[in-house]
This record gives C-alpha cells, sequence and structure tokens, in this order.
C-alpha cells in the first residue's frame, strides 16, 4: 500500500499592512500544495483536499495575577475552557479540486500534481505575539482525503507580523478634566504618530488652569501657579476574554489580566504663564467655547519604550469578530464558519492588549514682589495624579 506525500509550500513570515487605526482591509496570503505518490498507485483516490489557516491562542498556565472582571457591552458566560487550553480557531478554509479533474503529471516514479491556493486575510487580526499570559501564534494545514487510505495531514507555521502604514502624521488627543483640583481645570494630552523604529514617541501636554495669578498675603506680593516637573509611566495590560454568543448574554468576562510597566521617567522644568519673571518657555494658547483664545502651558516630552521590554501592538476583541469581507460582523448561522470567534453554544477566549500613560504633575506656587518682581517665598509643592491615558505603541512604516 502506498503512502500519499503531502507537500506544503507556504511563507514563513507574512507581512499585514495595514492604514493605522484602520477596522477593514484584506491581505493576500498565496501558497502551494504538492501530492504525489508512486506511479504504481494512482491519486484518483483523493476525493477531498482543504488547506486552512489556524489561529492558535495558548494561555499559560500560571495563576498569578489572575483576576476576573465583568466588561460590559459585551457577552457574560457560565463556562469556559479550562486554563492553560489551547484554542484553534479557523480563519480562513479553502476547497482545492480533486485528483478526478486531472491536472497530475506523471514522473518515472512518482505522480505529482500541484495546487496553488491563497487566504484573503483581514488586515485586523492579531498578529503573530507573545504575551506572559498567553501566545497567539498562526498555522497552515493541508488536509487530504482518500476514498481507501484514508486522511493525510501536514502543518506549517506562518508568522504573521502587522505593520502600519501612515501616510500623513497625525496626532491622537485626549482630554482630562479636574474637578476636584483648585489649580489644574483640565489637560489635553497630544500624541504625535512616530515610527516605533524612529527616535522617541512624543507628546505635548497642554494644562489649562483655573488661575494664573492670586493675591498673596501681602499686598506688594503676587501668587503665580507653576508647574515644575511631569512624570510619566507606560504600561501594558494584557487581559483573556472570554465570550459566548448567546443572545441573552450580554458581557463577555475578563479571566486573567496583567499589568507591566514598559518604561518610566520623568521632565524637570518651570513652566507657567508670561507675566511669571521666571518663565522662559513659551505659553500656548486653548481654544475654548466659541473661538476663544485662552492662556495654557504647554509641556513637550518624549521617550523610547526600550526593545527589552518586548512591547506588542495593541489587539482588541473586535479583532476576532472578523467576516469573510474584512468587515466586523456579528454572527450568521446559516453560515458559521465565516465568524470565527463565533460558535453556537460554546464559548471561545481571545488575547487583547492594550497601552497606557500614567501621569503625574508636580505644581507650586511662587510669591513675588509686585514691584521689584524678585522670588520672596515658595510654597510647598503638591502632586496631581492623572487619569490613565490610552497610548499608541503600534509600529507605523511611512
Amino acid at each position: 500500500m502506498s503512502c500519499l506525500d503531502i507537500q506544503l509550500v507556504a511563507p514563513a513570515i507574512h507581512n499585514v499592512n495595514t492604514q493605522c487605526h484602520e477596522k477593514h482591509g484584506i491581505s493576500a496570503l498565496a501558497g502551494l500544495v504538492v501530492l504525489s505518490v508512486t506511479a504504481s498507485s494512482p491519486l484518483i483516490n483523493v476525493t477531498k483536499t482543504h488547506v486552512r489557516m489556524i489561529q492558535v491562542i495558548r494561555p499559560t498556565t500560571d495563576s498569578k495575577n489572575n483576576r476576573r472582571t465583568l466588561c460590559p457591552s459585551f457577552c457574560m458566560i457560565e463556562k469556559s475552557p479550562q486554563p492553560g487550553s489551547t484554542i484553534e480557531r479557523t480563519i480562513r478554509d479553502v476547497a482545492l479540486p480533486t485528483f478526478s479533474n486531472g491536472g497530475f503529471e506523471i514522473y518515472p516514479r512518482r505522480i505529482v500534481s500541484e495546487f496553488p491556493f491563497h487566504f484573503d486575510l483581514p488586515t485586523n487580526i492579531p498578529g503573530t505575539t507573545k504575551t506572559p499570559l498567553g501566545t497567539i501564534s498562526y498555522e497552515i494545514e493541508v488536509k487530504a482525503t482518500t476514498s481507501q487510505h484514508g486522511t493525510f495531514t501536514q502543518r506549517r507555521s506562518v508568522e504573521l507580523n502587522r505593520q502600519m502604514i501612515l501616510s500623513e502624521p497625525t496626532k491622537t488627543q485626549h482630554h482630562l478634566y479636574f474637578q476636584k483640583s483648585n489649580t489644574i481645570r483640565g489637560m489635553t494630552l497630544s500624541q504625535n504618530s512616530t515610527p516605533r523604529s524612529g527616535p522617541r514617541i512624543s507628546f505635548t501636554a497642554t494644562i489649562r488652569t483655573h488661575w494664573e495669578t492670586a493675591p498673596a498675603d501681602r499686598e506688594t506680593e503676587l501668587c503665580h501657579l507653576v508647574v515644575r516637573e511631569l512624570r510619566w509611566q507606560a504600561e501594558e495590560v494584557i487581559k483573556i476574554m472570554s465570550k459566548s454568543t448567546s443572545p441573552d448574554e450580554k458581557y463577555s468576562v475578563c479571566e486573567r489580566q496583567l499589568v507591566r510597566k514598559l518604561c518610566d521617567g520623568h521632565t524637570k522644568g518651570y513652566w507657567g504663564y508670561g507675566c511669571n519673571p521666571y518663565v522662559k518657555q513659551s505659553y500656548g494658547l486653548e481654544f475654548e467655547g466659541k473661538g476663544e483664545e485662552k492662556p495654557a502651558i504647554c509641556i513637550p516630552f518624549a521617550f523610547t519604550i526600550p526593545k527589552r521590554a518586548l512591547a506588542v501592538d495593541d489587539i482588541d476583541l473586535a479583532a476576532y469578530e472578523i467576516g469573510v469581507d474584512g468587515a466586523d460582523q456579528t454572527p450568521n448561522c446559516g453560515h458559521p464558519e465565516k465568524y470565527p470567534f463565533f460558535s453556537a453554544g460554546k464559548v471561545t477566549k481571545g488575547i487583547t492588549v492594550h497601552h497606557q500613560l500614567k501621569i503625574e504633575l508636580v505644581t507650586g506656587e511662587d510669591v513675588f514682589h509686585k514691584g521689584t518682581r524678585k522670588l520672596v517665598e515658595r510654597k510647598r509643592l503638591r502632586t496631581i495624579v492623572c487619569p490613565a491615558i490610552p497610548l499608541s505603541v503600534c509600529e507605523v512604516s511611512l
């Protein structure tokens, strides 16, 4: 009895290029399947051949930092796979022609047939990712079914790299408001889109205050509000999420969560308004309301995430909900195979990754003599802790 030989030819690394923050798009991955047997056994008995792209999620078995969290707007589950169990999800599945349709070549000792294939992969699926809570990897599998000798299978891994294409420099802005502070009214953090391979990730913190100057204890003196230091810490938030497809369940479950520090630092200076005798930096103007301009304190700062931190790109839960056309989809009972995240009556998992920036502002009040404009008193510094702000660390190719 002869054995069917399968050779799978596919790239070891596949780059997926997409616009930064773009959710729609298709990337084609091509390959070749070569089937052969000895010349004494024709290939006519191959009845079905399938090639599929498989996403493999392997959560780690480490129970440290476990945390169960209900996340509104998704789905709540009752049962989930055991921690550490491997989850395989078919991303794409294509059927190839059979040998009964011809197309094979006869050599002195073997009969060989080649079948090209390609997958249209959505550009926002997670790339090959390794995190402390688990890994995401990809494999291509070819399965040939014969009428007499059973099924023959071969797999090979493929590394999927996501690259963000930035056509124009853009800025991402986040607005914060401080309702309980009697000094800082709000802050806008603007992140400039820069390549990861570039020198630094740069920001500008635009700070709006309740006041610029205030009367001091003595009539001859004036109190000035200043910012002396900005501290920052970049963090990576990794979660293992579970999700069900039941229409009666409106939540997903965060089974495990890990927050790890990527880097931190600070920038010191003396920032304030133009009426302050010691202020050397120029202050900016912030538009408010109906085109009204008000002074604001602008603090530029930048940092580099070290390579040893092994930061990975953001992965959203929506990245597991991609249909054949690359658009966001919901389950379709008629074609469940088109929606790899969903499986009727089952619970599945996904690894999500997000990044955040924590900032602390150190403020002070300096008292100057109105006539001589000399510093006469420096009041105790205060630290204002800001809420965590989303941070983009996606790899960008210009």
